[in-house]
């Protein structure tokens, strides 16, 4: 059943971008938000960061922003998912480099090196008023192959980036940045029921209280409570359905999401995944100073590293100082841990699997310390 559903939602997924981004819940409230951070009016450059968790709808932030402001601007051009063209080389830069060039000029560009386009870019565009949109940014390398300096672009310029990751946007000199936050529980149910009833009414009573479970399964990220709704859209005959479909998918992180969080775990050093898999299994929730402090030993400057992981969008910390990790991305990182035996072993969690190897004290003194602590 689970495996069914996962291949289902894989199929099912790839609908979502025929969804009318203008009708997301909770987008006039971005596109005011945003148009209050980018000043119009004004005529300086501004390089502004739209920040936030993987799946949780920067690029239909950004989409929907563009349709509103392209037209206003003579020169503009939309870069999508960089992450995926670009491995920081010379020659996906040179082509990220060629796209910008030949959006905006309708023209042909060649260049012989990163450092030319570089050059290409003020010098064509120097005079320009530009909308540029860096979508899915990752590395320091792209910006600074697009958009290093505002002086590249002309005055009124507005150079959007969207990022998983603050600490790129610190290190480019993004001074004004919009975090992008989970819904609320009203929010995520009204988009559930939007999408999994095709904006119509459930078909019946039973549905209600099965609607919000699943919203709730979703934690509030966008791109799990489409995917889930999209699932179970087409599993209306009755609410029974619904009740067998929603078990599986409690049991199990559907394939989709998984792949969309694990690329934040994946872009990682492995000392910054240690930290991760720590808070994963022994720490969320708990505050930085205790984690900090039971970490110093075996993993120096955890502290560093777990102000890291909060760059990147996998934990957020408190005001009171706790560290907090979304319930998919606990999720996410625990399938990750029971995927890989060496994990596996290294962080027991089930109680037979803990009498087991200390019977055949199949077991380090690092596993001890991860389970009394």
């Amino acid at each position: 059943m689970v495996g069914e559903i996962a291949r289902d939602i894989s199929r099912r997924v790839t609908l979502m971008h025929k969804i009318d981004s203008g009708n997301i819940v909770g987008m006039k409230a971005h596109m005011e938000g945003l148009n209050h951070l980018l000043d119009q009016e004004s005529n300086e450059v501004l390089l502004v960061g739209i920040w936030g968790m993987g799946g949780i709808g920067k690029t239909s932030i950004v989409k929907c922003l563009y349709d509103q402001l392209s037209p206003k601007f003579p020169a503009h051009c939309f870069i999508e998912n960089i992450k995926s063209v670009s491995k920081d080389n010379g020659h996906d830069l040179k082509h990220l480099q060629k796209e910008l060039l030949s959006s905006i000029l309708c023209d042909d560009i060649r260049l012989w090196s990163v450092e030319a386009g570089c050059q290409e870019i003020k010098k064509r565009l120097g005079n320009q008023k530009v909308f540029l949109v860096l979508d899915g940014v990752d590395k320091v390398a792209q910006v600074h192959a697009l958009a290093k300096e505002k002086n590249w672009f002309g005055p009124g310029s507005r150079i959007i980036i969207t990022t998983r990751d603050m600490g790129l946007l610190n290190t480019c000199g993004v001074e004004v940045v919009y975090e992008v936050k989970c819904l609320d529980d009203k929010d995520a149910l009204q988009m559930f029921k939007q999408i999994a009833f095709e904006g119509g009414l459930p078909p019946c009573e039973g549905f209600d209280q099965l609607s919000i479970r699943a919203s709730k399964l979703a934690h509030g990220l966008p791109s799990a409570i489409q995917a889930y709704a999209l699932f179970l859209r087409g599993r209306t005959a009755s609410p029974e359905e619904w009740e067998e479909a929603l078990g599986a998918l409690e049991s199990s992180l559907d394939e989709n999401i998984m792949e969309i969080l694990k690329i934040s775990y994946e872009g990682l050093p492995k000392p910054h995944q240690n930290v991760f898999l720590h808070v994963v299994c022994l720490f969320n929730g708990d505050t930085l100073q205790r984690i900090t402090s039971l970490l110093h030993g075996p993993i120096p400057q955890s502290s560093l590293w777990i102000r890291v992981l909060a760059e990147k969008s996998l934990i957020k910390i408190s005001t009171n100082g706790s560290v907090i990790m979304h319930k998919l991305v606990e999720q996410m990182g625990r399938e990750i841990i029971r995927d890989d035996m060496s994990l596996a072993r290294k962080f027991l969690r089930d109680p037979m699997e803990i009498r087991v190897a200390l019977a055949f004290r199949d077991v380090s003194i690092y596993i001890i310390f991860d389970l009394f602590f």
